[in-house]
C-alpha cells in the first residue's frame, strides 16, 4: 500500500522504464484480484486497514486489524563497535519513505552545536543506503560524525539499542512501525515521526515530531540531552508499551480469524 500512497517510494526502482511499468502494472493487478477474491483481510494497524478502505471496495467487516508482536532477540553479550561518544540511532532500511535525508539534514545543523554527538545507520548495505552516502557526501557534516555499520547480528544491535541516547524514526509512511517498538523493548528512548500508524503504535511512550519539519526534530534530539528525567520516564513507557505486543497474542488472533473463515466454508 506505500507504493499507491508514497510517490517517493513508488517510483523509486533499480530497473528499466519498460520493466518498471510491466511490474508495476502487474503489482496493481495480483494486488486488487487479492482484496477482491479474499474471504478475509489480516491488516496490521488500523490506519493500514483504512488506507485498504481508501483504495478498494471492499466490506469493512471483512477486515480484521491485529498487531504485530515484538521480537525477542538474543541477550548473549558481544562485544559490539557502539561509538564511544553519545549517538543517535536509526535502524532499517533506506527506502525514500523511511525519510532519512531529512534526519540527516537536521543532523547537520544539530551537530554545528554539539560536535561530540555521533549518527548511527544499522541497515543492510543496498541500492538506497549507497544513495543516502552520496547525499551525506553533499551536506556539510564531519566525515565520522555519521557512522554505516551495514548488517549486524541480533546480539549486536541489543547493544546498539542499549547504548543510543536517541532512537530517531523520521518515516513518512508505515503500515505498522515495529523498529521503534524494538528500540523501546531494549531501552532506547524513541523519538518518533508523527505519520501514518505511529502514534496508534508507540502511544504516550514516544517523542513526536512532523517528518518535515527539521526544526522540530533538531528541538527533540537536544530535549534528549538535556531532558534527563523525561528520556527516563519515556524508557520505562516504552518498555511497559512494548510488552504489550506479543507475537502469541497475535498468532492466536490470527488462529481466530482463520477459524471463522473455515467455518463459514462448511
Amino acid at each position: 500500500l506505500i507504493l499507491l500512497d508514497d510517490p517517493s517510494s513508488a517510483h523509486a526502482t533499480q530497473h528499466g522504464g519498460i520493466i518498471y511499468a510491466i511490474k508495476r502494472f502487474g503489482y496493481r493487478i495480483a494486488l486488487r484480484h487479492a482484496v477482491k477474491k479474499s474471504r478475509a483481510i489480516i491488516t496490521v494497524s488500523e490506519f493500514t486497514k483504512e488506507a485498504i478502505l481508501k483504495h478498494f471496495s471492499v466490506d469493512p467487516k471483512k477486515i480484521t486489524v491485529i498487531h504485530n508482536g515484538v521480537s525477542e532477540l538474543s541477550a548473549n553479550k558481544v562485544e559490539a563497535h557502539t561509538p564511544k561518544d553519545p549517538y543517535f540511532l536509526y535502524v532499517g532500511s533506506a527506502y525514500p519513505h523511511k525519510n532519512l535525508e531529512s534526519l540527516l539534514h537536521a543532523f547537520s545543523f544539530f551537530i554545528k552545536a554539539y560536535p561530540d554527538i555521533k549518527l548511527v545507520f544499522v541497515g543492510k548495505r543496498d541500492a538506497f543506503y549507497d544513495a543516502l552516502k552520496k547525499e551525506l557526501s553533499e551536506i556539510e557534516i564531519p566525515e565520522d560524525s555519521v557512522i554505516f555499520t551495514g548488517f549486524v547480528s541480533d546480539e549486536e544491535l541489543v547493544a546498539y539499542y542499549a547504548g543510543a541516547s536517541l532512537y530517531v524514526y523520521p518515516s513518512r509512511l508505515e503500515g505498522f512501525g515495529l523498529p521503534p517498538l524494538e528500540a523501546m523493548k531494549y531501552g532506547a528512548p524513541v523519538a518518533s515521526s508523527n505519520a501514518g500508524p505511529l502514534p496508534e503504535v508507540l502511544g504516550d511512550a514516544a517523542w513526536y515530531f512532523d517528518p518535515d519539519d527539521l526544526e522540530q526534530m533538531f528541538e527533540i534530539m537536544e530535549r534528549s540531552l538535556k531532558d534527563k528525567k523525561k528520556r527516563d520516564e519515556l524508557v520505562k513507557r516504552g518498555e511497559k508499551r512494548a510488552a504489550t505486543y506479543s507475537w502469541d497474542d497475535t498468532a492466536k488472533k490470527t488462529f481466530e480469524v482463520y477459524s471463522q473463515t473455515i467455518e463459514t466454508l462448511v
